[in-house]
This record gives structure tokens, sequence and C-alpha cells, in this order.
């Protein structure tokens, strides 16, 4: 009997090898590329936090929370990989992951803080409120609308973990992190990272669409 070679995700072979109009589709934001794209670099992005981050990431959840947070970023700002540079796409994606690595950790920290400091927080104050710009001259129902907006462009973007939309939508229907915790399994700092991260998000797609 064979013995399985496990592949390294981080060899440039195989199931992890980039083609260039897998890049050229999803940059043109076709839904199975997308698709495409996340099957193959999630599970190198997981490697990444898990064998060369500094320290390592234990947690599923955190490193979720990077894929995610790479995910976005693509997504979000269009892919500014420029292959004749001389570096692979692997290596850019791994740099992108490296800094998306630091955010995280930085994030986990700033909402522990926060939490034990007794400062405001958003879920203090009304979601609506939370993404809409205060200073528009905006109705109540005018702020409603806006946010069932954002949320249906939020909910169609592929970029985005349908755990952490689940995440969101508890939050809405008015869940405390802690009962969010329990339905998700999630732990409370990674709660608060996903909630603090979607409203910022939903935030951006709000502002874009007031824009002339």
């Amino acid at each position: 009997m064979h013995s399985r070679v496990m592949r390294n995700p981080a060899q440039p072979h195989g199931f992890f090898s980039t083609r260039a109009t897998l890049l050229a589709r999803v940059a043109h934001g076709d839904n199975a590329s997308w698709e495409d794209f996340y099957s193959r670099y999630a599970r190198l992005i997981d490697w990444f936090c898990r064998e060369r981050a500094v320290p390592p990431m234990a947690s599923r959840d955190e490193r979720l929370l990077v894929i995610q947070a790479v995910m976005v970023f693509f997504h979000s700002s269009g892919f500014r990989y420029d292959a004749s540079r001389g570096s692979s796409f692997r290596s850019y994606l791994l740099g992108v992951t490296r800094n998306k690595v630091h955010e995280v950790r930085q994030e986990l920290r700033s909402c522990s803080g926060a939490r034990g400091g007794g400062a405001e927080q958003e879920s203090d104050v009304p979601y609506v409120e939370c993404i809409t710009e205060q200073s528009d001259p905006l109705g109540e129902h005018e702020r409603q609308e806006r946010l069932i907006r954002a949320l249906e462009r939020l909910e169609a973007d592929p970029s985005v973990n349908p755990l952490h939309l689940r995440v969101l939508g508890l939050l809405l229907d008015g869940a405390s992190e802690q009962e969010v915790c329990k339905e998700t399994g999630l732990q409370l700092n990674n709660v608060y990272v996903v909630k603090h991260r979607l409203i910022r998000r939903l935030r951006e797609l709000d502002s874009q669409e007031c824009r002339p």
C-alpha cells in the first residue's frame, strides 16, 4: 500500500496554482470565480496562520477572522497584484495575510480593553444610527430603508463569511453578545470583532450609495 503524501499548501503546484484567468474573473466580480478563489486560498491562509504567524494562531475562530479580512480586502480593494514585478501571486497573498493577522490581533486586544474599561460600546447605540451618517438630515423611516439596502448588499457579498452574517443577524434581532456566543460557538472577543467589522462594512456600503 502506498502512503499518501500530504501536499504543503505553501507549495506553488496543484490545487493552489494561480491562473491569470481566475484572477481576472474575480476582479470583475464573478461570483462563481469568487467561490473558486475562496476554495483555493482559504486553506492556504489558514495554514499560514497556524504554521507561519508569530506566534501561531491556535484558535480556529481567530483564523476565520483573518480569512474573512483577506477576502474582504480583495473584494473591496480589487486586485493590486502586478505579475511584472516578479513575485508570485501566492507571495503577494501571504503578504496581505501577514498584515491581516496583525490587524486581527490588534482588534482582539482593542475589544478586550474596551470591554474591561467601561467605555460606551457600539451596542449601546441603535444600529441604524451606527451605520448611517448622523449629519444626514434623515427621518427614522429613511434611515431604516438605508440600513436595509446596505444589509442586502452585504448579504450579496461573496467575500463575507455566512457565519459572520449570522452574528450580525442575531445582534440586529436584539440578541446580546453572550447569547450570540451560545448560538454560534464563537468566543466573546470574536463576536465583538465580527460586529465591529460588519458595522464598518455597512457604513462603507451606505456611504457608497450616498455618493453623487
